[in-house]
């Protein structure tokens, strides 16, 4: 069945009972939800990093995506399915083989994650077991082998009966990707569909994944250190490195930059960092570009500063942030803490770094200093839902201190 347990009519309406667990039956898919006029997907039209994706059973977001140029009735739906969800449905599968009382039941938990649906509306109904209207890109299912033969008899005469783990994750090795080399690829019907999803999260109540169309995002899947926060001695000298894929095999460039400002860039993914002596912060940062489409990461370096009095250092003070709630809408509270005097801004930008909102620019004393951010940008425009950043400075006699903290604006 091309939705299987993924919608309140797979199978025929077996998911409407749930027969032989409990009574919760699968969600409506988005594209029933879409029909009915209770969710109005969200084109997405242009390449875009860690696109936010809020579980669908208790939040109204829907993603379109479409490629098939001006007038094609022919596109994906991404929604995340969450079963471990505060929400009554989409809990268990469908248990069909209880009708059958020579099979035995199912009562499987239904896997967490991206659900991905391919949409033809030129097909009219679902009939068609080669050209569907309405299918779900079944991430754990390989057509050659249905039935792997280790789970329950039915799998063999009902090979979809649990396909549980439909959904993309990175927590399903192989399903962190919907591209035109996976399997399922992300293809149209009669062709391809230059369509790459890939750095898909792990599953949990809002997701995350990159999409780009014509190009796959480079992704920085390891680096060392490990930690983004790191003490050196002074005139310490440190190999960092970071390692990126890119799905589609475009030739990675790495750039080095030191407080912003560009010291190396090549094909090198190390980069060999001296601490100087003045214990003020460094941020380092790498990215990792394919010429169009980047990724980057971060750190922080800090210099240990000794006093000459052996088991005695001089501590470098900088600010730490928390924000709740996160995600939010419309409102967060930050709270930032400082170790010592010193002047203090605190800011917030997107995620191309441009400054949407200043909160706060003062003296500070040591503490807790709480801010809210409504929003809205400094113009006083409402700020698109995304990713942002909160970066709070902090002056003292050691030197400018900052620390950054990851906020989702959802709408």
């Amino acid at each position: 069945h091309p939705l299987m347990d993924w919608c309140l009519m797979g199978y025929y309406g077996y998911n409407i009972f749930s027969y032989g667990t409990r009574q919760d039956p699968a969600h409506l898919c988005a594209w029933s939800k879409q029909e009915l006029g209770w969710v109005a997907p969200t084109p997405l039209t242009n390449s875009q990093k860690d696109v936010p994706l809020p579980e669908v059973n208790l939040n109204p977001v829907v993603y379109k995506v479409t490629g098939g140029g001006s007038g094609s009735q022919e596109y994906f739906l991404i929604e995340n399915r969450n079963s471990n969800s505060a929400s009554i449905f989409d809990h268990l599968d469908s248990d069909f083989s209880a009708y059958w009382p020579w099979f035995t039941f199912g009562q499987n938990q239904k896997d967490p994650g991206m659900l991905i649906l391919h949409i033809d509306d030129a097909m009219g109904n679902n009939t068609n077991g080669s050209h569907y209207m309405v299918a779900v890109e079944d991430a754990g299912y390989d057509p050659a082998t249905p039935w792997d033969g280790t789970s329950e008899f039915s799998e063999e005469w009902y090979p979809y009966e649990t396909r549980i783990s439909a959904p993309f994750s990175a927590d399903d090795a192989g399903q962190s990707s919907f591209t035109p080399n996976t399997v399922p690829n992300s293809n149209w019907y009669g062709g391809g569909s230059g369509i790459w999803i890939t750095n898909i999260s792990g599953p949990g109540t809002t997701m995350t994944f990159d999409i780009g169309f014509g190009n796959a995002w480079p992704a920085i899947v390891s680096h060392a250190p490990a930690a983004l926060d790191t003490m050196l001695m002074p005139s310490e000298v440190f190999l960092f490195s970071a390692t990126a894929v890119d799905e589609d095999l475009d030739p990675t460039t790495y750039e080095w930059y030191e407080d912003g400002l560009l010291q190396q860039t090549g094909a090198s993914n190390s980069y060999s960092f001296t601490a100087g002596t003045s214990g003020s912060s460094v941020d380092l940062m790498v990215v990792a570009t394919d010429g169009s489409l980047a990724d980057s990461l971060t750190w922080t370096i800090d210099v240990d500063l000794s006093t000459g009095v052996a088991g005695t250092t001089v501590p470098v003070a900088g600010p730490a942030i928390s924000a709740a709630p996160n995600p939010f809408n419309p409102t967060v509270g930050l709270r930032v803490s400082v170790a010592e005097a010193g002047d203090l801004t605190v800011s917030v930008h997107d995620i191309s770094g441009r400054r949407v909102a200043e909160l706060a620019r003062k003296h500070a004393e040591p503490g807790v200093h709480e801010f809210t951010w409504d929003g809205k940008e400094a113009s006083g425009r409402s700020a698109p839902s995304g990713i942002y950043f909160v970066r709070a400075n902090a002056g003292a006699n050691t030197g400018e201190k900052a620390a950054l903290a990851k906020i989702v604006l959802l709408r």
